[in-house]
């Protein structure tokens, strides 16, 4: 199953200001692959939130590999400072469709 997550910073607040944070980043979602080998069949990133799209590759993948992301990534690693009180949140989305129904486009 295909499924499309996401995270976005509380009130608005940047987690990207800058293009190194951009960098750090998918420098962590590589890193969490050693982790948890998930496959990324899109991502998204923009300064106050990101989308990846994510094809898991056994029960559980999900929710341990956006882990050790949301976890790991926060505004202060990237050199933001959050207003008091802030947090990240994360929300989960199960895609509606089922993995690629075509032949031509079977993911594996």
């Amino acid at each position: 199953m295909v499924y499309h997550t996401w995270n976005r910073a509380n009130f608005g607040s940047p987690l990207f200001q800058a293009g190194a944070h951009y960098q750090d980043f998918l420098a962590l979602v590589e890193e969490s692959l050693n982790f948890v080998a998930t496959r990324i069949l899109a991502y998204c990133l923009m300064p106050n939130h990101w989308h990846l799209a994510l094809y898991p590759r056994a029960d559980g993948d999900l929710a341990k590999f956006m882990q050790r992301i949301t976890l790991t990534h926060t505004p202060t690693r990237s050199g933001i400072t959050p207003k008091p009180g802030q947090r990240d949140t994360a929300t989960f989305i199960k895609a509606v469709t089922s993995p690629c129904p075509s032949k031509r486009a079977n993911i594996s």
